[in-house]
């Protein structure tokens, strides 16, 4: 609700504090989503995010996480070197 302002004010702070206490993936990616699609949008915050469910297995969210940073990489927005 925070990450949206559906309810509450927006809020990306207060939202990534929710998405961390729950510690699922799925709340971890749509944190980063909502990174990806803020005014202004915050890459390097939402790369972070994208680079650590890159190191968890067994989780839909981790291909999402590589079609994620995929994008960034053509985009120019993202280089691992």
């Amino acid at each position: 609700m925070y990450r949206d302002g559906a309810y509450f004010a927006k809020n990306l702070d207060t939202a990534a504090i929710w998405y961390t206490a729950a510690g699922r993936p799925g709340d971890f990616f749509e944190l980063s989503q909502g990174y990806r699609l803020a005014t202004p949008p915050q890459i390097d915050r939402a790369t972070a995010i994208y680079l650590d469910l890159l190191k968890q297995r067994g989780h839909p969210e981790v291909r999402r996480a590589q079609l994620e940073l995929g994008n960034f990489v053509l985009d120019g927005k993202y280089s691992a070197g």
